[in-house]
């Protein structure tokens, strides 16, 4: 196999730095897009809020469902910027993947409409909620014993 130049070498490894630079910018750039869009999404929360009081101190069905979905949504969102921090810094992120899966099969199953999905889509919501409480228990399994064999 042949050696490469010193000096190409060494521009490869200079523009290689670069793209890491401009990808780690990037990411950065999504995390703050992402935080402006939960202070946009609270904004919109209070308003909305402020603005169906005003007619009726009370809510009704499809108000209520309405803010429960935005509500668990900006929830979705919130935990989506801690998983985007969490890789930032290199850690481990699954645990993040998990709480932010489950917020949002939670919003499944508390806005799930029978009438738009039927039975079938009742099933694939309770297949998938028992896939990933199965996952997370394994994940959780596994790790306890990775960490009782590290310690001993």
């Amino acid at each position: 196999m042949e050696e490469k130049p010193c000096s190409e070498k060494r521009w490869i490894d200079n523009s290689i730095g670069t793209l890491t630079s401009l990808i780690e910018l990037a990411e950065l750039a999504i995390a703050v897009f992402m935080v402006i869009i939960i202070f946009l999404g609270l904004g919109y929360l209070i308003t909305e809020l402020a603005g169906d009081m005003r007619t009726s101190l009370f809510l009704n069905s499809a108000e209520i469902h309405h803010f429960l979905d935005v509500v668990l949504t900006l929830f979705i969102v919130i935990e989506l910027v801690r998983l985007t921090f969490g890789y930032l810094t290199r850690q481990n992120i699954w645990v993040i993947v998990a709480e932010t899966a489950f917020i949002a099969l939670g919003r499944k199953i508390i806005l799930f409409e029978y009438k738009q999905y039927g039975l079938q889509g009742a099933i694939a919501l309770a297949v998938l909620t028992i896939v990933a409480v199965f996952a997370y228990y394994v994940y959780k399994h596994i790790t306890k014993e990775v960490m009782t064999e590290s310690s001993s």
